[in-house]
């Protein structure tokens, strides 16, 4: 029978006469939290635990965990006991249950990264097999969802429009030029100023008079002549 538990699975078998029980220990030395599943990336480390127990006739003897891996997608690090050989794809351990009949086993992988055109994340199944002297066995396996790096920070968005400058506010950005004359005249550009109105009226009344007073001198100069 299979019995879930936190991280793993558990393979019992018949007689409760030895089980193994597969999860993740740690990410990056980072003990996971919840029931959720495990997420990991391209680089990390990844320690599986195996938790091992027999009856008590199994206390003292030999059994043997075989750990079978994707080749393309984990690398072995180390292991937590001495007498482990590795093939590609498969880790074999020799171990000695103690007085108590049990035994915690540490494998610690990297994670290898997704290939580029990876189209969102893929499941990883790490599965391990326990075998004793006498030919008794059990299984139990685990699963990690292995992710693309986040790549929302390379991501270019938004809507495409580019704020106006921090030294301009919204009004005068919008406002027109207001240099140069006007086609109504420089006295309707004048008047539009505000402040500038009676200067430049006084200006245009001196031109005004002093028009008149031309062409009234040259009127008696004329008139003097007939």
């Amino acid at each position: 029978m299979l019995l879930a538990t936190l991280g793993g699975a558990r393979a019992v078998m018949a007689g409760e006469e030895m089980t193994i029980d597969k999860y993740v220990a740690a990410v990056n030395d980072v003990a996971p939290v919840g029931g959720g599943p495990v997420s990991v990336v391209g680089g990390d480390s990844v320690a599986f635990g195996l938790t091992v127990s027999s009856s008590a006739s199994l206390a003292g003897t030999g059994v043997t965990i075989t750990d079978v891996f994707g080749a393309n997608e984990l690398e072995f690090q180390n292991a937590d006991i001495e007498g482990c050989t590795e093939q590609p794809g498969t880790l074999s351990c020799a171990l000695d249950l103690d007085e108590t009949s049990g035994a915690v086993v540490i494998l610690t992988f990297t994670v290898l990264a997704m290939p580029e055109d990876a189209d969102g994340c893929a499941t990883l199944l790490n599965e391990a097999s326990l075998e004793s002297e006498d030919g008794s066995t059990a299984t139990s396996s685990i699963e990690v969802e292995v992710c693309p790096p986040d790549s929302a920070g390379g991501t270019q968005g938004g809507s495409g429009a580019s704020p106006a400058p921090s030294g301009e506010s919204g009004a005068a950005a919008a406002s027109p030029a207001a240099s140069g004359p006007s086609a109504s005249g420089s006295v309707d550009t004048a008047v539009s100023g505000g402040p500038g109105v009676l200067p430049a009226l006084l200006v245009q009344l001196g031109i005004l008079l002093a028009c008149g007073a031309a062409l009234a001198l040259a009127h008696v100069r004329a008139l003097r002549r007939e």
